[in-house]
């Protein structure tokens, strides 16, 4: 059996700054991409431990951000940093790896965070020792970090004793804070790891940054644990292992389950659409000076009224005119004359003999 080799190699971010890693193959197809925290390199004792702990179980890429180590450029304390990380997950893709995770502490935890909300590239997310927002001096050792990074001194410090060089101009723009940009990781699974004896960031950063998140997630408050790459013991490191190989485990397929019942005859198709009956093509109308005037009809006798003869109405008979005649009539002295016609006679004027009452 040929033992796997581990290279070293320097790797160049899209905006120029050399970054010095090591590559571990491992038995999978699983890279675990190890980023460490402030003033700290791969090369360190114990973050050399912890990649060779994981390197049971998968494979290990373990880097040095920019201002630490033999990495070049100045540190800007996770705002570039990101850079870094991106250029090193597209390294692990080129090596063949299917399944890649970020796992970083303190520092390093922030730009993992950072860069799967903002950049993306990763399979599984793990903070361990994390911030949960910037500029934070609650305890003693934050307010020496700050001194460190915003005062001359303390830069001469870190550049000569702990080989990190930091930027002096600082931030021109505050960066994106971890728990805003772990609101943006899902659905890659998140784990949270903080130990409520951190003495740099206590366990609130923790709850803060599981509250911000969204499934899938995970939070594990160790009792007893202290701070990052110091207070990581082998077992913990062995239980993220177990964590990350379910959380990227691929699902099983699964047996199609057969139906209960025979599936119900086909329906037949449905009657074709009657279609609508031709309609008739509209009559032109005349126009309102051409058109026939309207017929107004009788309401008993149904006949057009304006063909209705006008009805002539009798003059009624002046007394004057019939008194000769009664008095003729009651003495007895009518002329006898011929029948008239019988419309003179029905409707005449004068009385004729059939009129008159019998002779006695």
């Amino acid at each position: 059996m040929i033992k796997p080799v581990i290279t070293a190699t320097t790797l160049v971010t899209e905006d120029g700054v050399p970054i010095d890693a090591v590559h571990l193959p491992g038995p999978t197809d699983l890279a675990i991409i190890i980023a460490h925290g402030f003033t700290l390199s791969w090369q360190r004792p114990r973050v050399w431990r912890i990649a060779r702990q994981f390197n049971l179980t998968a494979g290990v890429i373990a880097f040095d951000f920019r201002g630490h180590g033999r990495s070049g450029g100045l540190s800007t304390l996770g705002d570039l940093e990101i850079n870094d990380l991106d250029v090193v997950v597209a390294y692990a893709r080129e090596l063949g790896y299917q399944r890649i995770a970020a796992l970083g502490f303190s520092m390093g935890a922030s730009v993992v965070l950072r860069h799967a909300g903002l950049i993306g590239g990763v399979d599984a997310v793990v903070s361990i020792s994390g911030p949960g927002r910037w500029y934070y001096r609650g305890t003693e050792r934050m307010r020496r970090v700050h001194y460190a990074v915003e005062h001359r001194i303390g830069r001469f410090v870190t550049r000569h004793w702990l080989n990190t060089r930091i930027n002096p101009d600082g931030w021109q723009l505050v960066p994106v804070p971890p728990a805003e940009a772990a609101a943006k990781i899902a659905p890659v699974p998140l784990l949270i790891v903080h130990g409520d004896q951190d003495p740099y960031f206590p366990p609130e950063h923790a709850r803060q940054l599981y509250q911000a998140a969204r499934e899938p997630k995970e939070l594990w408050l160790i009792p007893g644990m202290g701070h990052a790459e110091t207070a990581t013991d082998n077992d913990l490191i062995d239980r993220i292992a177990r964590w990350l190989d379910h959380a990227l485990r691929p699902p099983a397929p699964r047996d199609p389950a057969p139906p209960p019942h025979p599936p119900p005859p086909p329906r037949p198709p449905p009657p074709p659409p009657r279609r609508p009956p031709p309609r008739r093509p509209p009559t032109r109308r005349r126009p309102i000076h051409r058109r026939r005037p309207i017929r107004r009809r009788h309401p008993i006798r149904h006949r057009p009224i304006h063909r209705r003869r006008p009805i002539r109405r009798r003059r009624p008979i002046p007394h004057t005119a019939l008194a000769p005649a009664l008095h003729a009539l009651a003495l007895g002295l009518a002329p006898r004359t011929k029948p008239s016609p019988p419309r003179l006679a029905r409707f005449g004027w004068w009385p004729t003999r059939a009129c008159l009452p019998p002779r006695r």
